[in-house]
């Protein structure tokens, strides 16, 4: 039984853990963008002879400031199809801080001087 497993089926490392899935951006955030990778490997298990074709789908949760390195803030599925084959949680890369008075007069100061708008 366990050979006819092991013969017929084969394991799919789809994405790596700490790849790179997804860049968030904070307004009044301290840094403003931050990228999101997986916290473990996406993995999916399919039959040797099957084509396999995977859609990806992001799911993210609202974030609260201050967030840390490593809080989950989302959750990567993997479809085949309309079914639900995987999924894998995702985490930040870096710390995320509440951006100070001084520091968002100064960037307010900063982008009025170059033009920029920022609501």
């Amino acid at each position: 039984m366990l050979d006819y497993g092991f013969l017929n089926t084969k394991v799919n490392i789809l994405k790596r853990k700490g790849e790179v899935i997804d860049t968030v951006s904070f307004s009044k955030a301290n840094p403003s963008r931050v990228s999101i990778s997986l916290a473990d490997d996406l993995i999916a298990v399919s039959d040797v002879d099957e084509d396999s074709s995977y859609q990806f789908d992001v799911q993210m949760d609202e974030i609260s400031l201050p967030a840390n390195k490593g809080d989950v803030v989302g959750k990567i599925n993997v479809l085949q199809g309309k079914k639900v084959f995987s999924s894998a949680p995702l985490v930040l890369n870096e710390d995320v801080q509440k951006m100070g008075f001084w520091r968002y007069y100064y960037e307010q100061l900063r982008s009025t001087i170059l033009g920029e708008i920022n609501i």
